[in-house]
């Protein structure tokens, strides 16, 4: 197993932003905070998923992969409204069809008050 951990995106010292194991990538879910942890455009879901698809890019690179070895997305998202915006990002970045997805509704008190619309987790897969 190899650890990604990019120094050009912020990286908790709680856990690893990412895991290769054998050739399959695992991300931990991703907010928007940019090196220093500080949130990103708050309360912009648009801005805040092409942030954290440029973080999500830097780790599947470490690994030798693209947005386009993705088999698996999951999405927590803070309002259903954001949604339109969030799946325009995510096709413009990935393509018409994308890989299976799960999204699952936050109620969070901590993400309102921060500013946190989404938080986003990958799998991909190097062939």
């Amino acid at each position: 197993m190899k650890i990604l951990k990019p120094e050009t995106i912020f990286c908790s010292p709680h856990y690893a932003p990412g895991l290769l194991a054998g050739n399959t990538i695992y991300t931990a879910g991703r907010v928007p905070v940019d090196l220093n942890g500080e949130i990103v455009a708050p309360h912009d879901a648009r801005a805040q998923t092409e942030q954290i698809l440029d973080c999500l890019e830097a780790i599947l690179a470490e690994g030798k992969a693209t947005l386009k070895d993705v088999v698996s997305i999951h999405t927590y998202y803070l309002l259903e409204e954001d949604m339109p915006a969030i799946f325009e990002v995510l096709h413009a970045r990935m393509g018409t069809i994308l890989p299976p997805h799960t999204g699952s509704n936050q109620s969070s008190a901590s993400w309102e008050k921060r500013g946190i619309r989404l938080e986003l987790e990958m799998t991909a897969v190097v062939e």
